[in-house]
């Protein structure tokens, strides 16, 4: 199972309060976090990518991307450039 939907599985147990933790204890050891309109991205050392966007009312939504599907989004969203100097344009 990769980084970022061990993160989903452990935010789908826990309020949004006790979520904020645990998101704040994973970006510490991310290899890249970055807030865009108002999401949260967090790119995991094994490449995949989890993106949480609070709903209002105590509520969030969590998606995961795959470090296999990583590249082909990025091809269209681009948050981690510099992650990738060069690497991807």
């Amino acid at each position: 199972m990769s980084k970022a939907a061990q993160l989903a599985a452990r935010l789908e147990q826990v309020d949004v309060a006790e979520g904020m933790g645990i998101i704040e204890e994973s970006t510490e050891k991310a290899v890249h976090f970055d807030v865009i309109d108002d999401a949260m991205c967090i790119m995991h050392s094994d490449g995949s990518v989890n993106i949480v966007d609070h709903m209002g009312k105590g509520r969030m939504t969590v998606e995961v991307i795959s470090s296999a599907n990583i590249f082909k989004v990025l091809k269209h969203y681009r948050p981690f450039k510099e992650v990738f100097k060069g690497k991807v344009q």
